[in-house]
This record gives C-alpha cells, structure tokens and sequence, in this order.
C-alpha cells in the first residue's frame, strides 16, 4: 500500500501547484475550495480573482475589436467621470466570485448564476471534443512497448512518447 501512494505521489509531483489545474477545480461547483488546506484557500481565491479579471478584460478588447468606430462607447464616456479607486467592474468580479466561493450549490447548472466563473469552467474544463489524439498517442504507446522493451522506465516511456508523438515539429 505504501509502494502504491509513493507512486502515485511521485507521478503526480507538482500537479498541486499547477495554476490551470487549480482553476480547473476550483470552478467546478462540487469541489470550489473544499479541497484545500486552509494554507492554500487563500492562494487559490487569488488566482480565481486573477483569472476571471483576465477572461472579462480579453472578452471586452474582443467586443470592442468587433464594434463599430465611429462614436465614442458609453462605457469610455462614463469612465471619465468615474473618481473611484477601483473600476466598477472589477468590484462586481470580486463580488460575484466571493458569492460563488460561499454559495452552497454543487450541481453545474448553478454556475449560470455565475457567467464569468462560467466562462472560466468552460475554458479549463471542457473535454477535447474527439477522441482521434487520445487513439493516436496510444498507437503510438504500442508501437513503442514492445515485447523486447517490457523493461522501459515510465519516465523512459513518456520520453519516448513524447519525442515521437512531437516528430513532426522536428520534421520542419
């Protein structure tokens, strides 16, 4: 049993620190903060504030990519009259992600109330949508854990599979 929880540790090193991977659970209504350490709740808020700030600044450079120039925006008008310390939206982020982090609900279809920490869940946790990568990386597994080479390491494996799943990008 120790063998096995020392593989699974060793596999798995560092995929606790990985930002995208934090995200990814902490949108996801059954998990939000419940998995952490009190330590790393606090980090893993911060992130969730960075990352759906970023997701609302790219949505608008694309919105205001694809508006029409000519006038000027209200929201530019009424920026310039705008004295507080923080932008109004940023102090809507904050709070509709503080209210997600308290909200009770686990099921995803509660995240509808939440349309930027939506926007993020299904950024970091939406599947590939075919299967024909996954089918190739293992043809490609068979094609290297052979019979003769029973012996390989799983860091050896890995290696290999990924130096010649990657072939192509060398081929240029």
């Amino acid at each position: 049993m120790d063998a096995l929880l020392d593989g699974l540790a060793t596999r798995f090193a560092g995929y606790s620190e990985r930002e995208d991977l934090i995200i990814a659970s902490v949108t996801l209504p059954q998990f939000r903060l419940r998995w952490l350490d009190d330590d790393r709740k606090g980090h893993a808020r911060t992130l969730l504030y960075q990352y759906v700030s970023s997701v609302e600044q790219q949505s608008e450079r694309e919105a205001q990519s694809c508006s029409v120039s000519g006038s000027p925006s209200p929201s530019l008008e009424d920026d310039f009259f705008s004295f507080d310390a923080q932008p109004a939206d940023t102090v809507d982020t904050r709070a509709e992600v503080d209210v997600y982090l308290t909200d009770t609900a686990r099921d995803i279809p509660s995240l509808h109330r939440f349309p930027r920490v939506k926007a993020l869940f299904l950024k970091f946790n939406t599947a590939l949508p075919s299967s024909a990568p996954v089918e190739r990386l293992f043809s490609l597994g068979g094609q290297i854990l052979t019979p003769r080479r029973n012996r390989l390491t799983p860091g050896h494996f890995e290696r290999q599979l990924l130096l010649r799943a990657n072939k192509w990008l060398l081929d240029r």
